[in-house]
């Protein structure tokens, strides 16, 4: 499978895809772009954690029981955090007709770690065009 990875910036018309393409004897390309990135400010709420103590008490008849009594043992407090998303668009185009036969956009946390981003990308997107049969992925 070949691979061409472009430049922010970098200028590509039609005609380079298709001369791109006739030069790795494909018949369909996939461009995918850089969308845009938005940040979000999100309340991840607190959480209280609980314990049960055994406690031991009479009935109403007067024998003995043994019961459970809740008792918080901890919590975390509210916080809000930043989360930074990069949003993508990619395009299957059939190379002889030009036609698009796929549109796809997704958002995706940004990391520090783009190869992993740009991979984890690209195995969702191929997994929806294999859902609707439009690629057969081995």
């Amino acid at each position: 499978m070949a691979s061409y990875t472009l430049h922010p910036g970098t200028e590509i018309t039609r005609e380079d895809v298709a001369k791109m393409a006739a030069e790795a004897d494909v018949d369909t390309v996939l461009v995918t772009l850089f969308a845009g990135r938005d940040e979000t400010a999100v309340l991840h709420p607190g959480r209280k954690y609980y314990g049960v103590a055994p406690v031991y008490g009479t009935g109403y008849y007067g024998r003995g029981r043994v019961y459970g009594v809740p008792y918080q043992v901890g919590e975390t407090q509210d916080f809000w955090a930043e989360h930074t998303s990069v949003h993508l668009t990619a395009k299957l185009y059939e190379v002889s007709t030009a036609d698009r036969l796929w549109e796809a956009s997704a958002g995706i946390e940004e990391s520090d770690d783009i190869a992993q981003m740009r991979s984890a990308f690209i195995d969702s997107f191929m997994g929806d065009l294999a859902a609707h049969g439009i690629v057969d992925r081995k």
